[in-house]
């Protein structure tokens, strides 16, 4: 019973900084707009297919003119341009050439004139579509094989000679399903949602600290519970409003992937940036939880240490240039995930756990060491902790100038009232 009242206020103020959030209009109309934004992001190939209904067929007509005694495989110069209608012509000279472009509305023509000699005939060259380039090379490589075949080479030695040989690319680590290539869109993408929502977050968590210092509400407060509980509360409180944003996030888009994904072109970039599997997010959200809770209570503790909420930003600058070096150099590991400096950098507390998750999503890691990482950064946590109990506990009654870092070192000293406390 004794065990229960004592971990009660803990809970009490989680709960009650968790509802604030939750129900506060900010909290819900910045929710709605990025669920929003997330629905119309998954929905993008579908809802692009629907206005661009009518054109999805031919954008065009591209003409060839072949003026040689090779013989060509027109439905093989068609695959290469795909989103064209390839048109055979028996046009003579440029200006009946340029006088077709303009009468039947040509993307432009190939002509031949011999082996060596091929032209493209347009009206303007777009700064960014070449559909001429892969018309060019599957023609020139057609003409090419006949031409060796004239010169006495068989059909086969003729192909392979042109063709040259084929470059079979075997990633071992595709068979499990975690290759890099195909992992590193939603890697780079989930560190990025991890750290706005940590940064988001815990900036969060100063700033209300701060406001109830500032309102005096502190003072009321720290005198029916110990630091520690109400630390613990606000970091919970606010931690779990996170965590909720994050498991709506991952419902809204299991869901409109599900509805949406017929419309991903396979290889495309929404097929494989959204193409993730579940043990994947559920690893982002225990990093959320490890990475979040070790910073939010360094940035309960400094947002204790202000009079007003509006110097949060003057003592907190330090820990989020930190975030952004953890960011920084997860977005390195994306590249290169193998390198040892990621290995080593992902068991260091505090920086870590985006490393380590980085390590996880793109190369699948040993079970000894993902229970490792758990540990080292659920033990830097705890003492994450402890560092902001006291400084919470000293910085409550402390106004005026913002303290240093000689200060901030000098109260997070360990002495009896804080071990009691």
């Amino acid at each position: 019973m004794q065990e229960k009242k004592k971990s009660r206020p803990t809970w009490v103020v989680a709960r009650f900084e968790f509802r604030s959030l939750v129900t506060s209009r900010s909290y819900q109309v910045s929710l709605l707009i990025s669920c929003l934004l997330l629905i119309i992001f998954l929905s993008f190939p579908k809802l692009s297919a629907l206005v661009k209904k009518e054109n999805v067929e031919v954008k065009g007509h591209i003409g060839l003119v072949n003026n040689t005694d090779y013989s060509l495989n027109l439905d093989l110069a068609q695959a290469a341009i795909p989103q064209y209608k390839l048109q055979e012509g028996k046009w003579q000279g440029k200006e009946e050439i340029f006088q077709a472009i303009d009468q039947e509305n040509l993307f432009g023509v190939l002509r031949l004139e011999n082996a060596e000699s091929f032209q493209w005939l347009t009206d303007r060259q777009p700064f960014s579509e070449h559909p001429e380039e892969a018309l060019f090379a599957v023609v020139k490589d057609q003409v090419q094989v006949q031409v060796l075949e004239k010169q006495g080479l068989a059909p086969t030695a003729a192909a392979q000679l042109v063709h040259g040989p084929q470059l079979e690319t075997l990633d071992r680590s595709a068979e499990s399903g975690m290759s890099q290539e195909q992992t590193h869109l939603y890697t780079y993408i989930l560190v990025f949602v991890l750290y706005m929502v940590i940064l988001a977050y815990g900036q969060m968590t100063a700033v209300s600290v701060a406001y109830e210092k500032g309102s005096r509400t502190m003072e009321l407060l720290i005198t029916s519970a110990k630091p520690r509980q109400l630390v613990d509360g606000k970091v919970l409180g606010t931690g779990l409003a996170g965590l909720f944003s994050m498991v709506l996030f991952g419902l809204v888009y299991l869901v409109f992937y599900r509805i949406n994904q017929a419309s991903y072109e396979a290889g495309s970039f929404f097929d494989v940036a959204l193409n993730m599997p579940a043990h994947v997010f559920l690893m982002a959200v225990l990093t959320f939880i490890l990475s979040y809770l070790c910073l939010a209570y360094l940035f309960a503790g400094l947002g204790s240490l202000v009079s007003r909420s509006e110097e949060v930003n003057q003592v907190i600058a330090p820990l989020t240039m930190l975030i952004v070096v953890i960011f920084l150099l997860a977005i390195a590991g994306t590249f290169t995930p193998e390198k040892t400096w990621v290995a080593i950098v992902s068991f260091v507390p505090f920086i870590g756990p985006l490393p380590f998750f980085v390590r996880y999503s793109m190369l699948g890691l040993p079970v000894w060491q993902i229970l490792l990482a758990i540990v080292i950064h659920s033990l830097t946590i705890v003492a994450c902790s402890l560092m902001a109990g006291r400084l919470y506990r000293r910085g409550t009654l402390t106004y005026g100038k913002v303290p240093g870092f000689k200060e901030i070192f000098k109260m997070m000293k360990t002495t009896k009232a804080d071990n009691q406390s």
